[in-house]
């Protein structure tokens, strides 16, 4: 998979006094082989990305980060209410607009972080569109009910947003306690929890307990080794409320790093509300991931194992599997370092399922992209 994080989106900043600039542009073109179908889609996205941050003293700050994305082909032709698919369901306020909307082509821009920051001795505080990170594993959070990431999505480093509140008291001894408040448009009730983190027998741990909208909702996770052996965990309990039954969502991963630099991941998750029998059509999985539902299958394994071969080029290759439905996703990839800004990627996505009692391929999507970094 590709790599994730803010980092990435930073290559080359541009720096004048107490403000700050840099982003990237990219562009990623798709082919969608649908095998049900017997059809082939083809779509491109043009996506530019600015951030920018103001520090008038090393207390305070305020950033904002703008997306940009022409899209057009396939894919915005054949999906009925394309446009609004593009706005992100975990922001409140809609700050997004779509400059053209046709039948092919969409033109569209969102605000992707607007907050202001006081960071103290001991005390952080941040307010507005932000990024409220909770997880500790790599494929599957259970833990991060803010901001729910699919991971199938190969374009989307820096992640989705929340409008909301966070505030971090750090008590010394590698401990700390996180309060946070979000809202979005959809829902008329705010996710709101509080995180205790700290350090026991070397390993990382944090305690959640909350509100998921309207449901109550506890978790914990760990990080640490046992051995050489790096070793993660999160576990989310959703209660049951009104119609809605409760739901545990658990993951555990295990990786380890060779002495020539080959890695490997392992990871399960296990949903409790997820489906583990075979399916009677292809429709049945959804893939629209969130916090409740981290997969739509019940049982789930992942195996990675990544590699830089020279400086300039690395490859990765995963293999999921869900039992019981036996679903099967292959994901490799390869990255080529043009210059020290520009990289090139390909990335492969197959589908397989058992549908029907017969083991059939559903889709194929290869991904071509190109970024320069700014």
């Amino acid at each position: 998979m590709l790599p994730a994080g803010l980092a990435a989106q930073d290559s080359l900043e541009e720096k004048s006094g107490k403000f700050t600039a840099g982003g990237y542009l990219k562009e990623l073109a798709y082919l969608t082989l649908d095998e049900i179908n017997q059809e082939e889609y083809i779509t491109s996205i043009l996506h530019h990305r600015l951030n920018m941050q103001w520090m008038p003293n090393e207390r305070f700050s305020a950033s904002v980060s703008f997306r940009n994305r022409l899209i057009w082909g396939d894919e915005v032709r054949l999906i009925p209410g394309y446009v609004a698919l593009l706005r992100n369901k975990n922001e409140g306020l809609d700050l997004q607009k779509a400059w053209i909307s046709g039948k092919s082509m969409v033109l569209h821009t969102s605000v992707e972080r607007l907050n202001v920051e006081y960071t103290g001795t001991r005390w952080n505080f941040r307010l507005g569109r932000q990024r409220i990170n909770w997880g500790m594993t790599t494929t599957w959070n259970p833990n991060d009910i803010f901001n729910t990431y699919n991971f199938l999505d190969v374009d989307y480093e820096e992640r989705p947003g929340n409008d909301g509140a966070r505030i971090q008291y750090f008590s010394g001894g590698n401990s700390n306690v996180e309060w946070a408040i979000a809202y979005n448009h959809f829902k008329d009730k705010p996710v709101t929890a509080i995180k205790y983190t700290f350090n026991r027998w070397k390993y990382d741990f944090q305690l959640i307990g909350g509100w998921y909208f309207d449901r109550p909702s506890l978790g914990m996770g760990w990080a640490g080794n046992i051995r050489n052996l790096g070793f993660k965990g999160e576990a989310q309990f959703f209660f049951n409320k009104n119609n809605s039954p409760s739901n545990l969502n658990l993951s555990m991963e295990w990786n380890y790093l060779t002495d020539n630099n080959w890695f490997f991941n392992l990871g399960i998750l296990f949903n409790k509300q997820g489906k583990y029998k075979p399916i009677q059509n292809w429709a049945e999985i959804d893939l629209n991931l969130s916090a409740e539902n981290l997969m739509p299958t019940r049982y789930n394994v992942i195996g990675t194992v990544s590699r830089e071969f020279t400086p300039l080029f690395s490859g990765n290759a995963g293999i999921l599997f869900a039992p019981g439905t036996n679903l099967l996703i292959l994901l490799p990839s390869l990255r080529y370092s043009l210059a020290n800004n520009l990289d090139a990627d390909l990335v492969w996505q197959s589908f397989f399922v058992e549908d029907q009692n017969r083991f059939s391929s559903m889709s194929h999507v290869a991904f071509v992209r190109l970024k320069l970094s700014y």
